[in-house]
């Protein structure tokens, strides 16, 4: 099965540390069980259209509170392409420190 958009954001996510596992990654930014992405691997399916949106709406959101911290404005301005995303987890710290993660993002 080839990789989806989902999983292409579920591993960059990872790898910045900002979700810990794919049931984290299903229930905090895609709003579904925690078995979601497991589920679409082992049946070979898409995702919904709706999950989708969702994860985008997110990953807009967290870029435009990028935005409002000097050291991460032109990295929140930037279009969203997943494999061409050049944030390192150092970066992901230091909104944590700045407080510009939610809560909802369980970190």
């Amino acid at each position: 099965m080839s990789k989806t958009i989902l999983n292409e954001v579920f591993e960059l996510l990872h790898t910045m540390k900002v979700v810990s596992s794919e049931s984290e990654f299903s229930k905090d930014w895609l709003g579904r069980s925690e078995c979601y992405l497991r589920s679409l691997r082992f049946k070979g399916t898409t995702p919904s259209v709706g999950c989708v949106a969702i994860c985008a709406s997110k990953l807009q959101h967290y870029g435009v509170v990028m935005q409002k911290v000097d050291e991460h404005k032109r990295l929140g301005a930037l279009p969203l392409c997943v494999s061409a995303m050049t944030v390192t987890p150092t970066s992901m710290h230091n909104l944590k420190v700045h407080g510009c993660l939610h809560y909802e993002m369980g970190i």
